[in-house]
């Protein structure tokens, strides 16, 4: 017996599936509860750094994307979480995203 089913790609479809605000949408409900425990564990001098931590959604032209970060005035954060030559860094966004906090 022949199969005689076909598939037919719709790039235009498949663009606005990826540029909707149901796909940001889904996404933002998977980055915020990361975004919530990187917040949680991150280091607190003063908390301020840590308050700053979000969800962001992102959008490059094709599709969304979810940026977890700290505000522009927080740029500290990168090397409380990353680490310098002096400082061992704590990894608190990689935790959060493997759900360890």
């Amino acid at each position: 017996m022949p199969d005689d089913t076909h598939v037919v790609v719709s790039e235009v479809g498949v663009r606005q599936i990826m540029a909707g605000t149901d796909l940001r949408d889904m996404l933002m409900d998977m980055g915020e509860p990361i975004a919530s425990r990187a917040r949680a564990g991150a280091p607190k001098k003063t908390g301020l750094g840590a308050a700053s931590i979000r969800a962001e959604p992102f959008f490059d032209g094709f599709t969304w994307t979810v940026r977890i970060s700290w505000t522009r005035d927080r740029y500290y954060m990168y090397f409380r979480d990353r680490g310098t030559q002096y400082q061992r860094g704590q990894d608190f966004l990689e935790a959060a995203l493997e759900g360890e906090l």
